[in-house]
C-alpha cells in the first residue's frame, strides 16, 4: 500500500483524527511490520506470501457482499538488512 500525504491527510480529516497523531502511529505501525518480517525471515526461509481479504464491499446494501475471490493480494518477501526492510508487489 502506499499512502501520500494526500491520503494521510484526507483520513484524518474524515475520520476526525489529529493528523500528527496518525502519522506517528503509521510510522510505528510501519515499524512493527518491519520488525514482524524480520523476525518472519528467520523463521521461514524463502519467499512469504501476505495475503490481505479485502474482498467485502462494506457499502453494498445489506451490510457487505463478497467481491469474486482472488481480485486482489498482495506478497512480501523479507529481504534483511536495516529494520527488516522487504519489498512488495501488488496484483490487480
Amino acid at each position: 500500500m502506499v499512502l501520500t500525504e494526500a491520503s494521510v491527510r484526507n483520513a484524518a480529516e474524515t475520520f476526525g483524527l489529529d493528523y500528527a497523531n496518525l502519522l506517528e502511529a503509521l510510522g510505528e505501525l510501519d515499524y512493527a511490520w518491519r520488525d514482524y518480517l524480520e523476525v518472519l525471515s528467520g523463521l521461514v526461509k524463502g519467499q512469504v506470501a501476505v495475503i490481505i481479504d479485502d474482498t467485502v464491499d462494506h457499502n453494498a446494501p445489506g451490510g457487505g457482499t463478497s467481491a469474486p475471490t482472488g481480485t486482489t493480494g498482495s506478497t512480501a518477501t523479507p529481504t534483511g538488512g536495516s529494520r527488516g526492510a522487504c519489498s512488495s508487489s501488488l496484483s490487480p
